[in-house]
């Protein structure tokens, strides 16, 4: 079934048509389609050309588009083929139909000059090119001056009243504390307050209570679960490789749990940029031997989508390159660089050769374990070299000593079994040994010839350096001479049996045998942790490739940063991959565009919206910021700070700006009804993770531990396999954030509110709000078994009276005290609850607490 691309905003559309339609369009169809040669009347070269058809007719049809012409024609199911050469592939032809069915959008409105190479020459990159508000130096800004300065507790305040004051729009008062205090809990942790932490912070009348509230949720460790959780969108973390195979990332884990400890230890983000793009060529921390921080940290180019089951090999791997060029100039930069991998891009001044040159980066680096086109994913080890090869070393000769061991017993068990068959007479039925003769040594035939096999690949394996693989088992086609020899059947021989069936000269060789095992056992190195990542290769020259196309070698694409951002004072790309030098000009301050990013994404996600509403798109098709001054005020401020992201909660979180409430005043939902000018907070439905820890908390079922996998095996399943499905959510009480992610089938609970698709890197969910999610949170047993569990905890405290009882299930479940009217609804409800359906007041208190979480004051946060 074709899953149609979502796409919160156009540029997402656009960036889909870019990276997956246009290169199609361009390789398979303008050749021949296009204003020139116009074969069979048609142009497929620009928007116009699509929508005049040729001369067979339309090619989409609007009103139906999955009969549209262009559909049959790629899908082979009529007279006309297209392309003639040979149908398009599966990945190809899923792309120009998701295009069709969503009406055929084409970014733009001039004819595309795809057919002639892309200029290569940085002359075309102009002084205007430079201009663009992105590209320029971070400004040094001071704080205008404004009216109200009663309103300023922060600097950010006076950027933000500037604006609402030019308008004659006055900002919205200040939140409540309790709500305030469920703001800054959710935000920070991801949880809700508990009842003690909302009746202390009501009780503190201190002016710093609420500075006091700050820093007890950054000191949490909850903290980085929650913010780790944000990061992992950007990086578009998931533990398999997604596709077809869908591989398992066997130790993806420990890049998620990097992320969160980084976020915990508010580790400065331009060293958290360098690590994940360079660590492993970083120096080790003072006092050890290797970096192991670093290594994992290189998970965020390893952990990406791998489409394995690509014949063409060479694809496959400039597909991963493109990939990762995608995330890393999508996470750190804010542009859409993978849109120039067939062309200069179309909006942006980004050039082909500059694309080219990130993937030469790419292209010097390994995640495979292998030559190219091994589909062995690269596991690295966490210790230094030496030890590494120690160990691989020892498992050798543990593994070649069972092999010589194996090999002598199972000689001596095929003779045994062969002077068996000469003596099958005393056993076999009259007339039938002739038969059972034939039979049986047919069995051996293949049994041992099998177990010759094994012996020969197994050596193959611990020769570079794996564990010996399971020894292969009896065949079964023949089952009663295979029950003869397995089990408890009669020529069955134990270990110990065997080594009796040894000629005296291998007795003693199989003896010495076994006390070296053991001696070596006796000082058996520790397995050493692994980690997927990545590490530098042998050396590529990569070229441009024209159109896209890996075949169609263009000029040389040496190492260098984007034309457009590039400075006399960026690093010089020296020996190996070049992801060091990458990886300092990223976390430059020189950079204009990493501190802006970041620090956009932060204000993104403590408001709902960023300063710059397109997150990972800082080009000309993304939003222009609405406080631009603002924008660099905070970046400046960011760097100044040491890159410390808990200094920057600190001053978005104190400012008067973050705690007003989330209600408009009248000129303001007039004026600004999209809320650019932040004159209010902005209510938002609560994520997945903080609906489902949130539930999970509030009925004590929540588990804290931190870190670990909770995903088993390696390697792949069968197509209709369970074990290709992620875990159901449902079923386990451990934070969403360390469920294991298979890419291939996200659970249908995160999917249903909105998580992502953990393919590609995506710093804004979308925020939907349909008739299942309400559905979801009124019939799942889920949110019924934390109403039960819940309410039978409420009804086991010692509480004064019901009244009681029934503020703190308000303060619990929505975390704010009743009014009165909502008191005497709510016992009303639970009075008529047990007298309408005949049942106990108990089950009237369940459904109570269960009415409270599917309320907007429970899964709307304002």
């Amino acid at each position: 079934m074709l899953l149609l691309p979502t796409f919160q905003r156009a540029q997402d559309q656009t960036e889909f048509f870019e990276k997956k339609v246009r290169p199609v369009l361009v390789k398979n169809c303008q050749p021949c389609h296009n204003p020139k040669s116009r074969s069979s009347g048609l142009d497929l070269s620009s928007a116009a050309g699509v929508a005049a058809g040729g001369t067979s007719g339309p090619l989409i049809a609007r009103e139906n588009p999955e009969n549209s012409r262009i559909l049959r024609a790629i899908g082979y199911e009529e007279t006309l083929k297209m392309p003639p050469m040979g149908k398009l592939s599966a990945e190809d032809s899923s792309a120009i139909t998701a295009w069709v069915k969503l009406g055929a959008p084409w970014p733009g409105t001039a004819p595309v000059a795809t057919l002639e190479p892309a200029s290569l020459s940085s002359a075309r990159i102009t002084p205007e090119h430079r201009k663009f508000w992105a590209f320029q130096d971070i400004q040094s800004v001071k704080p205008p001056r404004v009216a109200n300065n009663a309103w300023v507790r922060s600097p950010i305040d006076r950027f933000i009243l500037a604006k609402l004051e030019a308008k004659q729009i006055p900002p919205s008062p200040p939140a409540d504390k309790a709500r305030l205090l469920r703001r800054a809990t959710y935000d920070l942790t991801g949880l809700p307050p508990t009842e003690a932490e909302l009746q202390a912070f009501l009780a503190d009348r201190s002016p710093e209570a609420y500075n006091k509230v700050i820093d007890r949720l950054l000191a949490s460790p909850r903290y980085g679960e929650r913010w780790g959780r944000h990061w992992l969108d950007v990086v578009r973390y998931a533990d398999s490789t997604g596709n077809d195979e869908d591989h398992r990332y066997p130790f993806a884990y420990r890049y998620r749990d990097y992320v969160i400890h980084a976020f915990n230890t508010d580790l400065p983000f331009d060293q958290f940029v360098r690590e994940q793009v360079a660590g492993d060529l970083l120096p080790p921390p003072a006092g050890q031997r290797f970096n192991t921080q670093g290594t994992v940290a290189t998970g965020f180019l390893a952990v990406g989508p791998k489409a394995l089951a690509q014949k063409d090999i060479k694809k496959m791997m400039y597909d991963i390159y493109d990939e990762q060029v995608d995330v890393t100039s999508r996470a750190f930069l804010g542009l859409t660089m993978a849109c120039a991998r067939c062309h200069d891009h179309k909006f942006d001044p980004i050039l082909t050769r500059d694309y080219y040159s990130m993937v030469n980066i790419f292209a010097n680096t390994r995640a495979f374990d292998g030559p190219m086109g091994s589909s062995k994913l690269l596991q690295i080890p966490l210790v230094p070299a030496e030890d590494w090869n120690a160990y691989r070393a020892q498992q050798t000769k543990v593994a070649e000593l069972k092999l010589s061991m194996d090999r002598m017993t199972d000689a001596a068990y095929e003779r045994f079994l062969r002077d068996f068959v000469t003596h099958i007479d005393e056993y076999a039925p009259a007339g039938a040994v002739a038969d059972a003769r034939k039979r049986f040594e047919a069995l051996l035939t293949a049994r041992f010839a099998a177990l010759a096999a094994w012996e020969k690949f197994a050596r193959e394996r611990i020769k570079d350096g794996e564990r010996l693989p399971g020894r292969p088992p009896i065949d079964r086609k023949d089952p009663f001479f295979a029950d003869l020899i397995s089990g408890s059947g009669p020529l069955a021989r134990t270990a110990e049996e065997l080594q009796q069936l040894l000629s005296p000269e291998d007795r003693e060789k199989y003896a010495a045998f076994r006390k070296e095992l053991d001696e070596i056992n006796t000082h058996l190195l520790p397995a050493p942790d692994m980690a997927t990542a990545v590490r530098d290769g042998d050396r590529v020259d990569q070229k441009v490739f024209l159109r896209g196309d890996h075949n169609n070698l263009g000029e040389d694409a040496p190492k260098a940063f984007p034309v457009v951002l590039a400075r006399d004072s960026d690093p010089h790309f020296e020996t190996g991959s070049g992801r060091r030098e990458l990886a300092k000009w990223l976390s430059s301050p020189r950079n204009p565009l990493t501190a802006r990013v970041i620090v956009n994404r932060i204000w993104q996600w403590h408001f709902g919206e960023g300063i710059v509403r397109t997150p990972d798109n800082f080009g000309k098709m993304g939003d222009r910021p609405t406080h631009p001054e603002l924008l660099d005020y905070l970046a400046a401020q960011f760097m100044r700070s040491g890159w410390s992201i808990k200094a920057m909660h600190r001053t978005i979180m104190l400012s008067s700006a973050y705690r007003m409430s989330s209600e408009p005043g009248p000129k303001a939902a007039q004026t600004d009804p999209e809320n650019l000018l932040l004159s209010h907070f902005n209510r938002r439905r609560l994520e997945i993770e903080e609906l489902r820890d949130g539930l999970l908390a509030i009925d004590g079922s929540l588990d804290l531990a931190m870190g670990g996998t909770l995903q088993t095996g390696t390697g792949t399943d069968g197509e209709n396999a369970a074990g290709r499905l992620s875990m159901d959510p449902v079923k386990v009480k451990r934070r969403t954030v360390y469920l294991p992610l298979r890419r291939a089938n996200l659970p249908t609970l995160l999917n249903l509110f909105d998580f992502g698709d953990a393919t590609t890197p995506n710093g804004k969910r979308l925020l939907t709000n349909v008739a299942p999610q309400a559905l979801f949170m009124m019939n799942s047993d889920f949110v019924f078994e934390r109403a039960d569990k819940f309410a039978q905890a409420l009804l086991a405290e010692p509480a004064p009276s019901d009244t009681e009882r029934l503020r703190r299930s308000y303060l619990r479940i929505v975390n704010r005290a009743p009014a009165a009217a909502e008191i005497d609804a709510g016992l009303s409800y639970i009075r008529n609850y047990a007298a309408k359906y005949g049942k106990s007041p108990a089950d009237g208190w369940q459904s109570f607490c269960h009415v409270l979480m599917l309320s907007n004051d429970f899964v709307y946060l304002d």
